[in-house]
């Protein structure tokens, strides 16, 4: 008896007439719809579409990530260079054969595209057609480095502390100085050698004082200067005042010292901008490998996920494949001694599997394009249908380690204690130029001058030299100290605490390395261990799923027991591959995990990070 016989004959109009008003409401629907499209055109139209992806294959950006081909010696050492280099006319560059549309696929990428399909050029549409590429472990983490966006924007910090660094260093370059001021006097005196008594004298000159010269600080907290001037006055003849000389020109060297011996005194404290500002490169590189860091990190653990779902997905294949095979068995022993019951139980078990694999399928493509997001390249757009799946198997091999040695490479080449090793040389630094800020002011000056005068500005100056006659000599010392001395006094217990600070930290960092340290071997271990036990978990299904097999082949009878046996013995062995495969991910991604730890990722992978240059921009003269 049919569901339809369940119902009285009005009922079934009824039915009848509910599904033709739905059909009905549908069609109108997609008119409607279709009529609203026509109408405001969609910013994913081909015309749309394709002029936003010219504008982004143009831009800045776009020709920046693809810029550079892939070869088998740059996968042996990959570089990462943090400096910041600026991009002439990439605003304006067409696109090349080379590199159509601006998306550069780097040589040895094996790519199958659908045909006339513009890998990346289109909009996401998921059940598109999905051009494959098969990546290695190596190529994603040289994508990673070449196109990252989060490893691009730190990689400015290395080379915005270098020009703090030249700003630091520019406090001891030489400066030129000098000054010109025209004086015209005309003023009466009260002194008059020729006139009637009574009347005033007069004062009547015009003089132009010029002087010029070089000064420099020294390296022990001083200031030297020598510079050279002239000074004209001419005077007009008039009662009270006449001259012997007029106009004349007085010409001087003069040279001065300026050495504090008490406060600022010292190299170290003169340079201590210097050393912070070197530190503080060194800590932006080590900022910068910590990033780089973290990146391959994350890029090798979502490329094991990638491994995990494609390997998931085939498993639930294979799985797929069984139950048909037991459906298509149950069906051509329905004569003999298979019920409709046996084969409702191997439909629904297929069914479920094909389900199984439709959900596998999604997760592969999210793991993608999840690398996709991470890696950011062009030719790998993450708006299109590209597909990455792995090249690379898991590491399967056991891993020798030893404890000590894991936790002295940590404390030796983590970046956080790099970092804090730095931050401590740095709070030494200010500790001493603090310690230096409590004693008096006490600044020594020295200074003399050659002198000449004549009508002529010539000869005036060769008096100054060849020979000298005329010499000026001046000595000085000034002090200073504030009573109670209380700011250098609070600024100097400042430093201190502040440098107790950083060692505590620095101590909390090591702690904190060790128990990672640990955590992570044992992670390593178990995970191990996991994996040998899924192992032989795996190999038992595979027994009892071939066993049941022999059995069926010599004539078993398919009955119910038997066939729920059978379809539970092949999900059981599906399910201990999966979670085997899952065990050799956990190794794996617990391998990655303590490298990052010990701080020999990096160097695992083989990837050296290029020296930043001290000026990215043409502007910035070189020392």
């Amino acid at each position: 008896m049919t569901i339809q016989n369940l119902y009285p004959k009005t009922h079934r109009r009824a039915l009848s007439l509910v599904g033709r008003m739905r059909r009905t409401a549908s069609i109108l629907i997609a008119l409607s719809s279709t009529a609203v499209l026509i109408g405001c055109e969609s910013p994913f139209a081909q015309s749309g579409r394709q002029r936003d992806w010219d504008l982004y294959a143009q831009s800045v950006l776009a020709r920046a990530v693809a810029d550079g081909s892939l070869n088998h010696a740059q996968i042996r050492n990959m570089s990462v260079n943090q400096g910041v280099h600026e991009l002439t006319g990439a605003d304006t560059s067409a696109a090349t054969a080379q590199s159509p549309g601006g998306a550069v696929i780097p040589a040895g990428y094996h790519l199958i595209a659908a045909a006339g399909h513009t890998n990346g050029a289109r909009g996401a549409a998921l059940y598109n057609s999905e051009p494959v590429v098969r990546l290695s472990l190596q190529q994603v983490v040289m994508l990673a480095m070449r196109n990252s966006l989060e490893i691009k924007v730190v990689a400015y910090n290395p080379a915005i502390s270098q020009t703090q660094l030249v700003a630091a260093r520019a406090a001891f370059d030489a400066s030129v100085f000098g000054d010109s001021n025209f004086i015209s006097t005309d003023q009466p005196t009260s002194y008059n050698a020729h006139g009637a008594a009574g009347s005033p004298g007069q004062t009547n000159q015009v003089g132009w004082d010029n002087q010029v010269g070089v000064q420099k600080l020294l390296g022990w907290g001083g200031t030297a200067q020598i510079s050279t001037g002239d000074n004209f006055l001419d005077q007009a003849a008039s009662p009270g005042f006449q001259s012997n000389i007029n106009p004349s020109n007085a010409a001087f060297v003069n040279l001065t010292l300026s050495q504090p011996l008490l406060r600022g005194f010292g190299a170290d404290v003169a340079r201590s901008g210097i050393y912070i500002a070197q530190t503080n490169v060194n800590l932006a590189l080590a900022v910068f490998r910590s990033q780089v860091t973290a990146i391959v990190k994350a890029v090798e653990s979502d490329y094991y996920q990638l491994v995990a779902a494609d390997r998931t997905l085939e498993i639930q294949k294979s799985l797929l494949g069984w139950s048909q095979v037991t459906l298509a068995d149950v069906k051509n022993r329905g004569i003999f001694d298979a019920s409709s019951v046996q084969v409702a139980q191997a439909q629904s078990a297929v069914a479920q599997n094909r389900s199984a694999v439709i959900a596998a399928q999604a997760v592969l493509r999210n793991a993608s394009d999840s690398l996709k997001n991470l890696l950011n390249d062009p030719a790998l757009d993450s708006s299109g249908n590209m597909l990455i799946l792995p090249a690379n198997k898991l590491v399967v091999e056991p891993f020798m380690f030893n404890v000590a040695d894991q936790i002295t490479s940590a404390l030796r080449l983590r970046s956080v204690m790099v970092e804090d090793r730095l931050k401590l040389r740095a709070a030494d630094i200010n500790v001493r130029v603090a310690s230096n800020a409590l004693l008096p002011q006490a600044d020594l000056t020295l200074s003399t001058q050659s002198n000449g005068l004549s009508r002529e500005f010539g000869d005036a100056f060769n008096q100054t030299l060849s020979p000298a006659r005329y010499f000026n000599y001046s000595a000085g010392l000034s002090v200073s100290f504030p009573i109670g001395n209380r700011a250098a006094r609070a600024g100097f217990r400042e430093q201190r605490l502040l440098r107790r600070q950083t060692l505590t930290q620095m101590l909390l960092d090591a702690q904190n390395i060790i128990l990672q340290i640990k955590s992570e071997l044992r992670a390593l271990l178990t995970s191990y261990q996991q994996m040998q036990a899924q192992r032989a978990a795996s190999r038992a299904a595979d027994k009892v799923v071939r066993a049941l097999n022999i059995q069926q082949r010599f004539g078993a009878s398919l009955t119910p027991t038997f066939l729920n046996l059978k379809l539970t013995a092949q999900q059981n062995l599906a399910q201990a591959r999966i979670a085997t495969l899952q065990a050799e991910v956990n190794y794996n991604t617990a391998l990655t995990a303590l490298q990052a730890a010990n701080g020999t990722l990096l160097d695992v992978n083989r990837i050296r990070l290029a020296p930043v240059a001290e000026f990215s921009s043409p502007h910035l003269p070189r020392r």
